[in-house]
């Protein structure tokens, strides 16, 4: 669930403001409760503006261009381009990252990072078929599998990447050369 930390803070104030009516308050004060309830937020984690230190715990190691993704989403969530401070908790074991920012970007961060590390690790799954379509990596030999061995989503799924291997272009097989 896509949580809009902003759009909270802002049915939060509504919901406190004076100047609006007691139903208003209400209506505010019952839609932010069960925001925070689906989300799984703690009321009082949208209150500090202060950045400390987190820690995301991780199952396993990130390649570089996880990390990369990482530091992307926490300058997205940031609203920064620079001064994005993120690194390893344990920097030989690479188990957790180690980020600073408020509680509210924290829970952001902590929704999306999970999310969109899934759809990385699809796409570059994805890309790597492609690549090895565009650049013909395959046997001479002919498969085993007949056309009849694949699903409807198995063929959709061939056609995915055969249009994705159509923009890659082909990298240029090198020269073979026997030494004898």
């Amino acid at each position: 669930m896509e949580i809009n930390v902003e759009l909270l803070k802002k049915i939060k104030a509504l919901s406190e403001d004076p100047g609006t009516t007691e139903g208003e308050r209400q209506a505010a004060r019952k839609k932010l409760l069960s925001l925070l309830e689906q989300a799984e937020i703690d009321p009082r984690d949208l209150e500090s503006d202060e950045e400390i230190y987190h820690i995301l715990k991780l199952k396993g190691r990130l390649t570089d261009l996880e990390f990369r993704l990482a530091v992307q989403i926490l300058g997205m969530v940031q609203n920064k381009r620079k001064e994005i401070r993120m690194g390893y908790f344990s920097p030989k074991a690479k188990r957790g990252l180690r980020f600073r920012c408020t509680e509210a970007q924290a829970i952001r961060f902590n929704i999306l990072f999970p999310y969109y590390l899934i759809a990385f690790r699809k796409g570059v799954e994805d890309y790597m078929l492609a690549f090895m379509q565009s650049n013909n990596l395959f046997p001479e030999a002919p498969s085993d599998r007949s056309n009849e061995d694949f699903t409807p989503e198995d063929l959709e799924k061939m056609m995915q990447i055969l249009k994705m291997s159509q923009g890659i272009k082909p990298t240029p097989r090198p020269a073979l050369r026997l030494n004898g």
